[in-house]
C-alpha cells in the first residue's frame, strides 16, 4: 500500500466511524466518562488518589494508568457485588467496614471476586484485589484480606546472540534503532520511547549520548540518566525531526509488534522489548561493574548498600568509564565478542540453530506454494 493509498484509508476509516457513531476509548465514550466522573467524586476514591500522590518519589504525581486502573477496580467490584455504581458506593463500603470492624463479609467476598472462576482472569482479579486493598487502607479501613499478585510464570529461555544478530541484521533502520537503543540502556521501553528530545544530552561526551529521565517518565519514580551509542542518539534525533516527532518513537507498540511477530514467525523464539532489559541485567551482574551504576542506568530501585541514590556522590564521568569498559563490548551486536570470548563450539552452535530455523521456515513456504 503505497502512502497515498494509506491516507486515502485513513480518511475513508475516519468518515466510517464517524458516520457509524462507533464509539473507540473512554476519549469519546460519554457512558465511560460519566462513571469516571462518578468515582471521582465518591469521597474514598478520592483520599486513595491523595495517598498515592503522598507516597515517596510520586512528588504529588498520579499516573494515567494508575487512575484507569482504580477505575476499572471499582467498577468490577461493584459488579462482583451487584451494587449500583453511584457517587458514593465505595465510600458506603469503607462506612460499612469502619461501623463494623469485627465484620469480615466484605473480606470474605474480596478474596472471592481475586478468585474467579474463569482462570484467564486470575492475574487481572488479583491487580484489581491489591487496588481494592490500598483503596481501603487509604482510608483508614484496612481489610484482613490478601490478593497475592506474584503468580507462578514460565522462567524466559534465553536467545542465543547468534539468532539476534540474526534478527537484528532483518529489521529495517527503524526498528533496528528502537531495537539497539533499549539494548544499550536496558531501560523501560516506554520511557525510553517517549522521551523528549531535549531530553538527549549530545555534548557531554564524545561516544556517548546521556538521557536524562525524570521521575514521572519511569515506572520506579526514580530521577536517573541512561546511555547509549552517541551515533545512534544523532540517528534518531535527526529522523524524528524530519518526521516532526517530539520523541524518538511515538508508535513503539507497532514496531515492537511487527519484531515480535517477524522473531515467531521465521526463528521461532519469542522477542519481546522486556527480553532486551533482562539481557541488560544477565551481562552486566557477570561483569565487575558496580550494581549501583548498571542498575541506576536500567532504572531501577537500588537494593545494594545503604540508600545507595542518596549517599552515592553523583559522577557522570566516573559511570560513562564504567559503562565504556564493562558493558559497550558485551551489550553490541556489531561484533561476535561479548564480556568472554565466545567458544568455538558456541559459534557453531548458533549457526546449526540459525541453519535449522531457516530450514523449517523454508518448508513451510514450499508447503504454502504447494497447496496454492
Amino acid at each position: 500500500m503505497s502512502k497515498k493509498q494509506y491516507s486515502r484509508y485513513t480518511i475513508l476509516l475516519r468518515r466510517w466511524y464517524q458516520k457509524h457513531k462507533k464509539i473507540r476509548g473512554t476519549r469519546n465514550n460519554p457512558f465511560l466518562k460519566a462513571q469516571h466522573i462518578m468515582l471521582d467524586n465518591d469521597p474514598a476514591v478520592a483520599r486513595y488518589f491523595t495517598a498515592i500522590r503522598n507516597r515517596p518519589n510520586n512528588f504529588g504525581y498520579l499516573s494515567p494508568s494508575t487512575r484507569y486502573q482504580t477505575y476499572a477496580s471499582c467498577k468490577h467490584f461493584l459488579q462482583f457485588l451487584n451494587k449500583p455504581l453511584t457517587n458514593t458506593a465505595i465510600s458506603e463500603l469503607v462506612t460499612i467496614k469502619k461501623e463494623n470492624p469485627n465484620s469480615f463479609s466484605i473480606e470474605d467476598q474480596l478474596e472471592s471476586f481475586v478468585n474467579p472462576p474463569d482462570p484467564k482472569k486470575l492475574q487481572t482479579r488479583r491487580h484489581e484485589g491489591t487496588t481494592i486493598l490500598g483503596l481501603f487502607k487509604a482510608n483508614r479501613a484496612r481489610l484482613s484480606a490478601t490478593s497475592n499478585t506474584h503468580l507462578p510464570h514460565n522462567k524466559t529461555k534465553p536467545i542465543s546472540e547468534g539468532i539476534l544478530r540474526e534478527i537484528r541484521s532483518k529489521l529495517d533502520q527503524r526498528s533496528r534503532d528502537l531495537f539497539d537503543m533499549q539494548a544499550f540502556s536496558g531501560q523501560r521501553i516506554q520511557a525510553l520511547a517517549k522521551l523528549p528530545l531535549e531530553q538527549y544530552d549530545l555534548t557531554t561526551d564524545s561516544n556517548f549520548a546521556i538521557l536524562t529521565i525524570k521521575n514521572i517518565q519511569n515506572k520506579s519514580r526514580l530521577e536517573h540518566e541512561t546511555l547509549i551509542p552517541l551515533e545512534l542518539a544523532k540517528h534518531i534525533i535527526e529522523r524524528s525531526k524530519q518526521l516532526h516527532n517530539t520523541c524518538g518513537f511515538p508508535n513503539y507498540e507497532e514496531l515492537w509488534k511487527s519484531i515480535t511477530k517477524f522473531a515467531e514467525e521465521f526463528y521461532g523464539v519469542r522477542l519481546t522489548s522486556h527480553y532486551l532489559r533482562k539481557r541488560f541485567a544477565s551481562i552486566a551482574s557477570e561483569t565487575p561493574m558496580d550494581v549501583n551504576q548498571w542498575d541506576s542506568l536500567m532504572g531501577s530501585k537500588k537494593n545494594k548498600e545503604h540508600d545507595a541514590p542518596i549517599y552515592n556522590l553523583h559522577d557522570t564521568q566516573k559511570l560513562i568509564k564504567s559503562y565504556n569498559t564493562y558493558l559497550v563490548r558485551p551489550l553490541s551486536f556489531e561484533n561476535e565478542t561479548t564480556s568472554q570470548q565466545p567458544s568455538y563450539s558456541q559459534e557453531l552452535t548458533d549457526l546449526k540453530e540459525i541453519i535449522i530455523l531457516q530450514q523449517t521456515q523454508i518448508e513451510k513456504l514450499t508447503k504454502a506454494l504447494t497447496k496454492s
